[in-house]
């Protein structure tokens, strides 16, 4: 009878010993996600955009057309001349949203300040308060720099 009040004491110490390691565990996995991880996708900002390219006057239209509604100061387009926000090309107040319908044109004669090649990778790019950035669309991005698109 003595055996069993020993073994029974040593399992119920093996498994108090188990849950405590596995609350440690999730404790830590719910820490280590909350100070390491990167929470800006976690804020539902998404945007589709069309890209019609011209090829006779090396000119490309963007048209914001789905999604939020985002404030055209940190929306960026990103291409391989020039980096430039959304407001600088259409001439807006930075706090004016760009909403579904409205376009802007990257050319020599725009804020962007260059031709568009055929091959230029562009991107569209959201900058949070942080200055942590999204990637919400891009066009060709089969020549992103290093083949990664």
């Amino acid at each position: 009878m003595s055996d069993d009040l020993g073994t029974r004491g040593i399992s119920e110490g093996v498994s108090l010993a188990t849950l405590v390691l596995l609350t440690i565990v999730v404790t830590a996995s719910v820490g280590v996600s909350v100070l390491f991880l990167d929470g800006s996708d976690s804020d539902g900002i998404e945007a589709n955009f069309s890209f019609n390219y011209q090829s006779q006057g090396e000119f490309l239209l963007v048209t914001h057309e789905s999604g939020n509604e985002l404030q055209s100061g940190r929306l960026r387009i990103v291409g391989p001349s020039s980096n430039v926000t959304w407001a600088e090309l259409a001439s807006w107040n930075e706090s004016r949203d760009v909403t579904t319908g409205d376009l802007v044109q990257l050319s020599e004669s725009s804020a962007y300040g260059s031709r568009v090649g055929s091959s230029d990778y562009i991107k569209v790019v959201y900058v949070y308060q942080n200055d942590s950035t999204k990637v919400l669309d891009e066009w060709n991005s089969d020549q992103a720099p290093g083949g990664l698109g």
